[in-house]
């Protein structure tokens, strides 16, 4: 079978080297862009500012479903990013985190389907 696939390429005119490249080549699968990183950053980001007691790592990395330390990587992306993340440590002297509910009014924009329910 292939060596009929490099036969009929070689009459082609193509030079046998790239005719047996072109023969085992598989075909091309479309490149797919991974948005699950910025789709959780953004859910941690609309999470903290819709909190006013703030949340912890802990509880950041149950609601995504992640490890502790990768709950860290996304604070800290968020740290870099909004400069507004408020930091305190509560009575039980616990790390929180939020953001002020500003920061994020221009990300997302109420539908019009959900204005009209309002009303």
């Amino acid at each position: 079978m292939v060596l009929m696939i490099v036969l009929a390429l070689h009459r082609s005119g193509l030079p046998p080297g790239v005719a047996a490249i072109r023969a085992r080549a598989s075909p091309r699968r479309p490149s797919r862009m991974r948005y699950g990183p910025s789709q959780r950053l953004l859910r941690v980001a609309f999470m903290l500012a819709g909190t006013r007691a703030g949340l912890t790592l802990d509880e950041i990395a149950r609601e995504l479903g992640v490890g502790r330390r990768t709950a860290e990587r996304q604070r800290d992306v968020l740290a870099d990013l909004f400069p507004q993340l408020e930091c305190w440590d509560d009575e039980a002297r616990v790390r929180r985190w939020r953001l002020p509910g500003s920061v994020l009014s221009g990300v997302a924009e109420p539908r019009a389907e959900a204005v009209a329910a309002v009303e």
